[in-house]
């Protein structure tokens, strides 16, 4: 069942993130607090140019799993690793949380 303290912790890491002057500051704020929830994941954000992918922001540990990557805008990505096991609504929060804070810079 999905967790409300998961809404807790987006809700405060996207205040604080809002908080700081640049996008790559704000994502690392946001992928250090859904890694301390979830320590056994790894999350990270791209910016795509062209075919090309550069590393913005992220946390966590390596694991042999394949990433999955979830196009935020029509520049930014996220990739998450090792998050199968997440319900749907946990992984939709974490997700919509990211997009919003993208689209806020």
């Amino acid at each position: 069942m999905f967790n409300s303290d998961l809404k807790k912790i987006i809700k405060d890491s996207l205040e604080a993130a809002l908080k700081v002057a640049s996008l790559r500051e704000a994502l690392e704020i946001v992928s250090e607090s859904v890694i301390e929830y979830y320590p056994d994941k790894k999350i990270w954000f791209t910016k795509c140019f062209g075919k090309r992918e550069e590393f913005i922001a992220g946390a966590g540990k390596d694991s042999f799993l394949p990433p999955e990557k979830i196009q935020l805008t029509d520049k930014y990505s996220v990739f998450l690793q090792n998050f199968s096991d997440l319900s749907y609504e946990e992984k939709e929060t974490i997700i919509s949380g990211c997009k919003l804070l993208i689209n806020s810079f």
